[in-house]
């Protein structure tokens, strides 16, 4: 077993361990290096835990083809199983529930680790996002409460809090741990996106236009899915002002046509130019 710093420790070679520690920087933080975690899998193929997170991250497409290309991990995290550990293979069948379909059952099968484990902020991370895709704001929160104090200072850690708190509408709580990952951390894009979404809900159109623009700067290096939803943010904020020309003036630059074939793509696309149309844009 090797020990990691944000997960639990593996049944893996220390550059394995090592790659896996880096993919949960990547993926707390929305990197746009995200996929090169695959070539580590790969060189990996006997690291169960390892194999599981290069499928859940397949799968996070949010499409067919996603699936797909996670089943070659995922038998091999099958096949290599046994030889995990009791935590490893909590982890494991929580992400090969989710791949079946059971996305509760794996929401709660990651609940029940975290419990456990609080440390694995890369588990409670996944946790956050299963939750977050089924409307259970108070278990996003429950995720981010329980590793949080294990990662004190760690601005990917107080990013995931703030958000938590701030879907279950403790906004000035919310907005100062935001603030707080956003003093360890400039580039906290999640934590930006939580500020963000207290200056929304509190009416604070200018301040977030600004807040937002003031940390535009450290979004190029970012995936495309945390990018673009930053920028929609940016241009909901104009909406809100009736600014419909600089909200199609974000459009046109920064919310469609490097990834058309990604659903968060296609999704942010289309709920900006839902929005634009009703104020009679197009």
């Amino acid at each position: 077993m090797i020990n990691t710093q944000f997960t639990i420790p593996v049944t893996a070679s220390a550059e394995a361990a090592h790659a896996l520690d880096r993919f949960a920087l990547d993926f707390m933080g929305y990197s746009k290096t995200l996929g090169q975690y695959f070539a580590a899998a790969d060189q990996a193929p006997e690291a169960p835990l390892v194999q599981a997170y290069a499928g859940a991250l397949h799968m996070a497409l949010e499409a067919n083809t996603g699936l797909a290309a996670s089943r070659p991990y995922l038998a091999r995290a099958t096949a290599h199983a046994p030889n995990a550990s009791g935590p490893e293979q909590q982890v494991i069948r929580a992400i090969l529930d989710w791949s079946a379909g059971d996305h509760v059952g794996a929401l709660c099968g990651l609940l029940r680790h975290v419990h456990e484990a609080p440390r694995d902020i890369l588990a409670a991370k996944w946790g956050q996002y299963l939750a977050f895709n089924l409307g259970r704001a108070d278990d996003m929160l429950r995720f981010a409460t329980l590793t949080t104090p294990h990662h004190e200072g760690l601005a990917e850690a107080h990013g995931m809090l703030a958000f938590g708190l701030e879907q279950t509408h403790q906004l000035q709580a919310a907005e100062e741990e935001g603030r707080r990952a956003l003093s360890a951390k400039r580039s906290d894009a999640w934590a930006q996106h939580a500020v963000a979404h207290v200056m929304e809900t509190q009416g604070r159109v200018d301040e977030g236009i600004a807040f937002l623009m003031a940390h535009s700067d450290t979004w190029a290096d970012r995936s495309v899915f945390m990018r673009e939803h930053n920028w929609w943010h940016v241009a909901l904020f104009h909406l809100d002002r009736e600014h419909t020309g600089a909200a199609l003036a974000v459009f046109d630059q920064h919310l469609w046509g490097e990834w058309p074939e990604f659903g968060q793509e296609q999704i942010g696309a289309v709920s900006a130019l839902w929005r634009l149309e009703l104020r009679g844009v197009g």
